[in-house]
């Protein structure tokens, strides 16, 4: 139609999941697989603690 604009295009509900899933679950497996990896880093190579099991 002439003059009429269309809406521009938002986000869905599905679109925010399947972002999270795609981009947020990966970057938190990689996290936590960085922090075993430095838990295990000093406890076994420095024989120290790690982050909160240092207060205990």
């Amino acid at each position: 139609m002439k003059g009429s604009v269309a809406a521009t295009p938002r986000p869905t509900g599905r679109a925010w999941i399947l972002v999270m899933i795609f981009l947020g679950l990966p970057f938190i497996a990689a996290l936590a697989l960085a922090d075993v990896a430095l838990w295990l880093f000093f406890k076994h190579v420095l024989a120290s603690c790690y982050g909160i099991f240092c207060l205990i």
